[in-house]
C-alpha cells in the first residue's frame, strides 16, 4: 500500500510539486519498511532446514538431521552423517545419485537416501 502511494505520487507531476515534503516522508517509511521485512527475511531463512537432494552442486552444508526409516537412518548414521559437514558434487538427474564429499571421503547415494538428510546452508548453521 505504501508502495502504491509513492506510485501515485510520483505518477501525477501536481501531486508531486504540491507534496514534496510528503513524498520525501513516504520514501524514507518506505526505506525503513525495507529494511525491516529485509532483517526478518535474514533472520527467517537462519532456522530453515531443508532435504539434501533440493540442494545445490558445489555447495557445502551443516548436516542437521536425518528423518528416515530405521534400516535407511542407521545405514547413513554408520556412514557418518553425524553432526558434520557434506557437499554435494554432482547431481545426476537421470540416474537420480548424488555424489558426495562427507569427511574428506566420497560417496554417492539414491536420491531416496539424500532426501531424508535434511541441512543448513553452512553460512547459516549454528555452530
Amino acid at each position: 500500500m505504501l508502495c502504491l502511494a509513492i506510485i501515485c505520487l510520483i505518477s501525477n507531476p501536481f501531486l508531486l510539486e504540491f507534496d514534496n515534503f510528503l513524498l520525501k516522508i513516504l520514501y524514507k517509511c518506505y526505506k525503513l519498511c525495507s529494511k525491516i521485512i529485509y532483517k526478518y527475511m535474514e533472520i527467517a531463512n537462519k532456522d530453515t532446514t531443508f532435504p539434501l537432494d533440493s540442494g545445490e552442486e558445489g555447495r557445502e552444508y551443516k548436516i542437521n538431521s536425518i528423518s528416515a526409516p530405521i534400516k535407511i537412518k542407521r545405514r547413513l548414521l554408520e556412514l557418518g552423517f553425524v553432526d558434520c559437514n557434506v557437499k554435494i558434487l554432482k547431481k545426476s538427474v537421470k540416474n537420480g545419485v548424488f555424489l558426495l564429499e562427507i569427511r574428506n571421503y566420497v560417496l554417492a547415494l539414491k536420491k531416496k537416501e539424500v532426501a531424508c538428510i535434511f541441512v543448513q546452508r553452512r553460512g547459516q548453521a549454528n555452530e
